[in-house]
């Protein structure tokens, strides 16, 4: 007597696992690319930034400017953001990331075409000091 034909899941449940897990690992890489090439100047004072419902302005080193990682020019940044900033219905902060390295004028220019745009409310980020304790981070042991 021959035996009945059986499917396994096991293999099916291990493979579904292994997809779930490239795409939420692909996921948490794509919310980073925006402000890549970007070396953050250290702060000590400050707030953490919610990560959420975030519209990114980065100026690197040699000046030029990405809206969301999407190479602009300054004199298209103001409208490009306040068309975003306009479309949403729950309109995103405005973050600018400036390298540590990029010139004032630079950082400037950005955001004097914000400001000639509307848009007043922009936060500005930076790394924490390492002398100072990270917030999020659990006490050491002494």
């Amino acid at each position: 007597m021959s035996e009945e034909p059986r499917i396994e899941i096991m293999p099916l449940v291990d493979v579904v696992f292994l997809l779930l897990t490239f795409f939420v690992f692909s996921l948490v890489l794509m919310v980073r690319a925006d402000a890549l090439n970007i070396t953050l100047p250290r702060v000590g004072a400050g707030e953490p930034v919610q990560r959420q419902n975030l519209l990114t302005i980065a100026v690197d080193r040699a000046g030029a400017v990405t809206l969301a990682g999407e190479p602009v020019t300054v004199a298209d940044l103001g409208r490009r953001v306040r068309d975003r900033l306009d479309a949403s219905p729950t309109p995103p902060r405005v973050v600018l990331a400036a390298d540590a390295g990029a010139s004032a004028g630079a950082v400037l220019r950005a955001l004097d075409a914000l400001a000639g745009a509307g848009v007043t409310d922009v936060a500005v980020l930076g790394a924490p000091d390492a002398s100072e304790p990270d917030q999020d981070a659990p006490p050491r042991p002494p």
